[in-house]
């Protein structure tokens, strides 16, 4: 893995384009940017223009057409799969809009279903007691607590 600066996110001349019928539709082209750890970023535009796009190559869900993707000095637009899960499943939080979380589970469940993969899965349930109290989870059980926020926690995980 090629090691650039740290603690951000950078794209150079990121890339995503789709073949339609014979033709060549430009979801992104060439969007460069940083990000820098602490920093906030909005991102904004009307419907079409790649904003979704955009947030499934920077959580490592697509693939770019073009261009590099860094993320803490690790170039991922050019590692393999199995690396580049371990890297979402350390570094990357998502909060989806319709949520996915899984409806047999209890809103706990569902906020610890990313502590279980990975190489300290077998550290996780002696970790987890202390957790759930300040989030409100140490029953186990709410019913109450409405979707978004069982997301929100698990994206944090």
């Amino acid at each position: 893995m090629q090691r650039q600066r740290s603690n951000t996110i950078r794209a150079d001349k990121l890339s995503r384009a789709l073949s339609i019928g014979g033709r060549t539709l430009h979801i992104l082209k060439d969007l460069s940017f940083e990000i820098t750890r602490g920093e906030w970023v909005a991102l904004t535009g009307p419907s079409g223009s790649g904003k979704s796009t955009l947030l499934g190559l920077l959580a490592g869900i697509d693939t770019p057409t073009g261009g590099r993707l860094v993320l803490d000095g690790v170039d991922v637009t050019r590692i393999r799969e199995g690396d580049l899960a371990r890297i979402r499943n350390a570094k990357i939080g998502i909060v989806f809009q319709s949520f996915h979380l899984i409806p047999t589970l209890t809103a706990r469940e569902n906020v610890e279903v990313p502590l279980y993969i990975g190489p300290k899965a077998a550290e996780v349930e002696s970790a987890l007691p202390g957790c759930w109290s300040g989030w409100g989870l140490a029953s186990g059980r709410d019913p109450h607590r409405q979707r978004r926020e069982p997301s929100h926690d698990r994206a944090a995980v």
